[in-house]
């Protein structure tokens, strides 16, 4: 009998094998509430939503994209309608997804085995130059953690990947309120993201200085100005492997976990 020879590679394998995606709809195929709006919030995409604080003149319109890189059939699309001619001290905007702290215990934050985790993730833009994606948690004490990533090429599909590291000071409380969110900021005023940007840095407490760091890039005073994000994937360690497609039907169900429209029919 012929024998099968195992591939003992033990963090491929574990990173590749099983549901390792923490992110919801990171595909951008499910928009219950519609394709485009210009409101702020959860408006179109599933799970991910657009915040703007304090902007008197910026309009922008949010929208489901059929441009997308191979092997993905939709986007979500962030564009400037209207411009924020200046942008004031206290201003900023961000595109954000919150997760649920029950889902984040495979991290074992607040011990000593406290793992990284990987983003990775597909951008597209008319602008080149520095961005910033926040990790954001409030568990006993607000605590951030910024990582920058670098469009090279306007108008073309990259793709971004970005380790977080572990926090062994700060456990994560289990259950279904929000325990992390990741935010990828669009611009924001000089109030924010003015520290020295560190590669390397981990959790740290909050400030609006922190906020954003590395980023030099304002997305919003500028009309037409646009981003895309596509293949959203949060996953344990420091390895980022393929994204983890999933069916339609998967990913209708895990978004009416929290969001779904019921439709009601009278007869006469």
């Amino acid at each position: 009998m012929a024998l099968i020879k195992l591939n003992n590679r033990s963090s491929e394998d574990t990173a590749i094998h099983g549901r390792r995606n923490l992110i919801i709809n990171g595909a951008m195929e499910i928009a219950q509430r519609g394709t485009s709006s210009t409101g702020t919030g959860y408006q179109t995409v599933d799970r991910f939503a657009v915040n703007q604080s304090n902007y008197d003149e910026l309009s922008a319109t949010k929208t489901q994209d059929s441009s997308a890189p191979d092997g993905f059939k939709q986007s979500f699309k962030v564009l400037v309608s209207t411009e924020e001619t200046i942008v004031a001290a206290d201003e900023y905007a961000n595109i954000s997804y919150a997760i649920e702290g029950q889902d984040l215990q495979r991290l074992a934050y607040g011990t000593s085995s406290a793992k990284s985790f990987t983003l990775s993730f597909y951008v597209k833009s008319n602008l080149t130059g520095n961005f910033s994606v926040t990790a954001y948690k409030q568990t006993g004490s607000n605590k951030q953690q910024d990582r920058r990533y670098t469009i090279n090429t306007a108008d073309t599909w990259e793709r971004k990947t970005l380790t977080f590291v572990g926090d062994t000071a700060q456990s994560v409380a289990d259950d279904v309120n929000a325990g992390m969110y990741l935010y990828w900021h669009l611009g924001f005023g000089s109030n924010f993201g003015t520290d020295t940007y560190d590669a390397s840095a981990g959790w740290s407490a909050y400030t609006d200085a922190g906020w954003g760091a590395g980023q030099d890039v304002e997305l919003l005073d500028t009309q037409n100005n646009y981003i895309q994000i596509t293949g959203v994937q949060m996953e344990v360690g420091d390895l980022a492997t393929p994204f983890e497609h999933r069916t339609q039907g998967e990913y209708e169900r895990e978004c009416e976990r929290y969001y779904q429209i019921v439709d009601v029919y009278f007869s006469t």
